[in-house]
């Protein structure tokens, strides 16, 4: 059997060449099938990828690829890459000049990553063939696999294996709550293997999770602590945006489970995939005019700082699995507007929070003093669970969200200082270290000294001080 004609005459039916399934299509179309379940599943959508080249170009997208200049054949090496960089090399000898070298100049900065797509610019393949929605990083930017041609759609209501269910039991969060039960990986047969085509951002769930787990869209995993588990796991946004409890705070502590430092305390975890829709920061310094004797024109005297942030984005649904996800963020999220209550008193506990958006607030401490929700407008489509099924729910695709939002200064708000995070690396206080990835490294701070800081400074004061009498 000529697989690989077989494949191309099976890409191309409703053109020229055939519009009837042979049993060769029917194998190819099985074979494309089970490569991009397989995929899915294991959360590695560069596993389609290969396996479709190593089928002999079962991508039917072959007619888009751009080869180079001097060559007049667009199939080939070229027909097995679905996604071919439209900058590929233009030639050799004089016209190498033309020949795309980008990352080269971030790698000599040290840079990783732009390496590999220097490495990636000069071969066939091109950058975007890897550097892509669904390839970039960890497992991709957890795009929705939505258009793939192999994806199996003959029944709307599956649910995948990402599904959660409802396990009952007594059980306790990190804080030492009590509860009923717990939301647990699917067990249905059916769900297990059915792959989630949706998108692996939107599906991340509410949960009490460490920092290196925020992006962690399927149900856990035994090597969820772990780096190999970390890589299968999570995903990644465009740019970093989720909202944490108090807990998750920019310092590391020691592990001793682990020979890495990193952070492995829990609290709530918020990943929203929005169209950030605006984001404001208004600074307001407050002063007051004081008339004085002989002048018209009074003094002003500087009294008070205050600043605040607007927030406006849009989250949508694009499957039904992510549904339950989006809802119940949503819920926690409206949950930081009230107060806890303690059983032992009258007293409220007011609610604060954390919120990332890119690297101009990482691990922000915020108070959300507004927070509203658009439920419905004219370009609103609702789930209307027509076929009573009971783990599905009537509501709304596509939510707006409106924040106004008080940060609480990790810095001394002062001429000079810091009012931005634009920083990448941090000390175990949560203190931005100086260096090239801290843009703001001059700028002044109130740092705080760690118990280890401080017994230093004063045995070095004191020796000092019995030096000198």
């Amino acid at each position: 059997m000529n697989l690989k004609k077989s494949i191309s005459d099976f890409a191309l039916i409703g053109n020229e060449r055939s519009t009837n399934m042979t049993g060769d299509m029917v194998l190819a179309a099985l074979a494309g099938t089970a490569l991009n379940s397989v995929s899915s599943i294991a959360g590695v959508p560069q596993i389609a990828q290969i396996g479709q080249t190593l089928l002999g170009g079962i991508s039917p997208k072959y007619a888009y690829a751009v080869p180079p200049l001097k060559s007049a054949n667009q199939k080939g090496l070229y027909s097995a890459i679905e996604f071919p960089d439209l900058r590929l090399r233009k030639g050799f000898g004089a016209q190498s000049i033309g020949m795309r070298i980008d990352g080269t100049a971030a790698a000599t900065r040290g840079s990783i990553k732009a390496g590999i797509i220097a490495g990636l610019n000069i071969t066939t393949l091109g950058t975007y063939s890897v550097f892509n929605l669904n390839g970039a990083g960890k497992s991709g930017y957890g795009w929705g696999d939505h258009g793939n041609m192999y994806a199996l759609r003959n029944d709307y209501t599956a649910q995948s294996h990402i599904a959660t269910k409802w396990k009952s039991g007594i059980t306790a969060d990190s804080a030492g709550k009590k509860k009923t039960g717990e939301w647990k990986g699917t067990t249905n047969p059916l769900s297990v293997v059915t792959p989630f085509r949706g998108d692996k951002v939107s599906v991340i769930d509410f949960g009490q999770r460490n920092k290196r787990n925020i992006y962690k869209w399927r149900p856990s995993t035994l090597l969820e602590n772990h780096d190999i588990g970390s890589l299968i796991n999570n995903t990644q946004d465009f740019i970093k945006f989720y909202f944490t409890g108090p807990k998750l705070h920019n310092g590391i502590q020691k592990d001793p489970l682990s020979p890495k430092d990193y952070n492995d305390t829990k609290d709530d975890v918020f990943v929203f995939r929005a169209i950030i829709n605006s984001l404001s920061d208004t600074f307001t310094p407050g002063w007051t005019s004081q008339t004085m004797i002989g002048r018209a024109d009074p003094n002003y005297h500087y009294t008070s700082f205050s600043r605040d942030l607007s927030l406006d984005f849009t989250v949508y649904a694009t499957s039904r699995d992510e549904l339950k996800p989006i809802w119940r963020k949503l819920n926690a999220l409206a949950g930081y507007t009230a107060p806890e209550y303690d059983k032992s008193s009258i007293a409220m506990r007011a609610p604060w929070m954390r919120m990332t958006i890119g690297d101009l607030f990482v691990q922000q401490p915020i108070i959300i003093t507004s927070l509203g929700y658009t439920l419905h407008d004219s370009d609103t489509t609702w789930e209307i669970n027509f076929e009573d099924d009971p783990t599905m729910m009537q509501t709304p695709h596509k939510i707006g969200v409106s924040m106004g939002i008080t940060p609480i200064m990790d810095y001394l708000p002062q001429k000079g200082g810091k009012f931005y995070t634009l920083a990448k690396k941090f000390d175990k206080s949560g203190n931005p270290q100086p260096g090239n990835d801290n843009w703001l490294s001059e700028f002044d701070t109130n740092a705080t000294w760690t118990e280890e800081e401080v017994n230093d400074w004063v045995a070095k004061n004191t020796a000092t001080k019995g030096a000198t009498k």
